[in-house]
């Protein structure tokens, strides 16, 4: 996180291009204080993965945070619906 948030100021202060996610830097793209550079570059995809051990009926709360996490980022991060 230390080198996403110096990477940041570098780039705010026009020092060169960086490859920061969309939720640190959303609303300096919205003022236009940086712009998107190479837009049809897709970086490797991240994931959100929920890990819990095997059992043959996953407890309710686990089941409710995983539908939780769906809903919430989706398939296009609620930090990236703003931007297009």
């Amino acid at each position: 996180m230390i080198v996403t948030r110096l990477h940041r100021q570098l780039a705010l202060h026009g020092l060169g291009i960086a490859l920061l996610p969309t939720y640190t830097i959303g609303l300096e793209l919205q003022k236009g204080q940086l712009q998107t550079v190479l837009p049809e570059y897709l970086s490797v995809e991240r994931h959100i993965y929920a890990c819990y051990l095997p059992s043959r009926h996953l407890p309710i709360k686990i089941r409710a945070f995983i539908n939780f996490l769906s809903e919430y980022v989706g398939d296009i991060p609620y930090w990236d619906k703003s931007l297009k």
